[in-house]
């Protein structure tokens, strides 16, 4: 997905921290609201999520600030590797350049990982409530009568609506945030059954579509996405719980 992300530089990496940081603080204010007013269990599903939230989002700032740190020390290929067994890479003819690319790839590492955690932790949480409060919408039944559980984005469109969250901004973020985590199966890539492309537009900025190519983001990078996505998937849950009330919900994933 290097295709459409632009390089992190040292200052850079600080605004990701910063933000991250901000996302880290309102998580764990949200958490505690529910854990000390609402009485809810440490398993129920609305603290699960949450709780993965600050996991994720705690572990990405520490691997953030490692590689803006450590990594761009002379000494941290030659000292720490041998301890480890571990050969020193190259990834280009030149020394620095070398160093460069392997940043990067450890860089971009970081960053799909997040946004693959942060998706699964929404979806997680999501379908837990889904299946409690729409058992109905959560199962589908095929044509030979099989009951199957519903794909992420067929019980969203069907159960956001009820949750009274369903507007047009709302449609088209689901759209483009499911099509950002399909291309990671495909290396950034685009790809439409029927070859067509699609443009979208969500929270003032424009999204492209385009069969066969990397997605292009307006004026944009995919860090910046990411903590945007980040924050609707928080909007989106916020709404969820006010909307449900009470009730024990219980992640088994998850100890009482």
């Amino acid at each position: 997905m290097a295709g459409i992300t632009k390089p992190v530089k040292l200052l850079y990496r600080k605004d990701i921290v910063k933000n991250l940081e901000l996302l880290f603080q309102s998580c764990i204010r949200e958490e505690q609201q529910l854990l000390v007013k609402k009485k809810l269990k440490q398993n129920d599903a609305r603290i699960t999520f949450y709780k993965h939230l600050i996991n994720t989002i705690n572990s990405t700032i520490h691997l953030v600030v490692f590689s803006d740190t450590h990594l761009f020390e002379e000494n941290w290929w030659e000292n720490p590797l041998p301890k480890y067994n571990i050969s020193q890479r190259f990834f280009a003819q030149k020394y620095i350049d070398s160093r460069e690319k392997e940043i990067d790839y450890i860089d971009e590492h970081i960053m799909t990982s997040y946004f693959i955690f942060i998706f699964h932790t929404f979806e997680h949480s999501f379908k837990i409530i889904c299946k409690k409060y729409f058992p109905d919408d959560y199962y589908q039944t095929n044509n030979k009568g099989e009951k199957r559980i519903r794909n992420f984005k067929n019980l969203f469109d069907i159960t956001i609506p009820k949750f009274n969250l369903w507007n047009d901004e709302r449609q088209r973020f689901i759209e483009i945030v499911v099509k950002f985590r399909n291309i990671i199966h495909a290396n950034g890539v685009y790809t439409n059954d029927k070859g067509k492309s699609s443009t979208y537009s969500w929270n003032n900025n424009k999204y492209s579509f385009i069969h066969g190519q990397q997605i292009e983001v307006k004026d944009s990078d995919l860090w910046t996405e990411y903590t945007r996505f980040s924050k609707e998937f928080i909007k989106i849950f916020d709404g969820i719980v006010i909307s449900i009330g009470e009730q024990y919900i219980e992640d088994i994933t998850e100890p009482k």
